[in-house]
């Protein structure tokens, strides 16, 4: 005869029941004739309960789920102070010039401005030709009777000290035979009132040079050229001169006079009155 199974209670972990079967075991032969069928009997204490078992494997992960619609904009955050300004970066490589442009319309005309310094001086220019004869003046009153007038070149340079005569090669004027160009002086031979003049040109360097009356200086000149420049002296003097009276040119400070054959150096003179 077969007993009936028994249930037998477990206390498992964390105070959970678990319900386990058991089977008793199965009557032998010789006892089978004696079985008799008893009431269960109470079920035992249950025993302690066994160590926790080892954490199992983490599950599969589930499926994603649908997203969801985007929150309303928030109100902007307060601007943030300036930063600091970067460092200046480097100088980038220099461009190909473009073309040129069009030419643009003339602008409005600006203010004058300062006058510049005055130029070097030229070389003189070539003599012009003779103009044409001016109209006839009045008739003067009736003058002196004796002429005396000169004009006296220079067609070389001279290089002179201190009171040396400058000389002149040729006269182009002469009347009256009043000026000896081996002396280099005037001699008055019709008392009266003269009006001289001379120029004399300086090239590189310094020269002066005075007209004289009987030795005595009545007006001069003098140049300085630091840079071999050309400059030109010149003056002009009325002089009250007596019969043998003696007017010429002299060095007052040593010096060169230049002149060639555009006679730039000359001497002058002619009797305005007799007395």
């Amino acid at each position: 005869m077969k007993l009936a199974s028994s249930l037998l209670l477990l206390v498992l972990p964390l105070g959970t029941l678990a319900a386990v079967a058991f089977d008793p075991p199965e009557p032998t032969p010789s006892n089978q004739c004696h079985a008799i069928a008893g009431v269960p009997g109470v079920p035992g204490v249950p025993g302690q309960a066994g160590n926790n078992g080892l954490p199992g494997p983490p599950g599969p992960r589930g499926d994603s789920g649908t997203p969801g619609n985007p929150g309303p904009q928030g109100p902007s955050g307060p601007v943030g102070e300036p930063g600091q300004p970067g460092e200046i970066g480097l100088t980038g490589p220099r461009s190909v010039p473009g073309k040129l442009g069009p030419q643009g319309p003339p602008g409005s005309s600006g203010p004058i401005g300062a006058r510049g310094p005055s130029g070097l001086k030229g070389e003189p220019g070539p003599v012009g030709a003779q103009g044409n004869p001016g109209l006839k003046g009045q008739n003067g009153e009736a003058g002196s009777t004796r002429h005396s007038s000169f004009t006296v070149v220079k067609t070389s340079p001279q290089e002179g000290v201190v009171g040396d005569i400058v000389t002149f090669e040729e006269a182009t004027t002469n009347i009256g035979d009043d000026f000896n160009l081996e002396q280099g002086k005037f001699t008055c031979e019709v008392p009266g009132v003269y009006v001289f003049s001379f120029t004399a040109m300086i090239f590189s360097g310094s020269a002066g040079v005075s007209l004289v009356k009987d030795g005595t200086v009545v007006v001069g000149t003098y140049t300085r050229n630091t840079n071999n420049n050309i400059d030109q002296a010149t003056a002009m003097a009325v002089l009250q001169l007596q019969s043998g009276d003696q007017v010429w040119m002299k060095f007052s400070h040593r010096g060169r006079v230049y002149s060639e054959s555009y006679k730039f150096t000359s001497f002058s003179a002619f009797l305005l009155h007799e007395l």
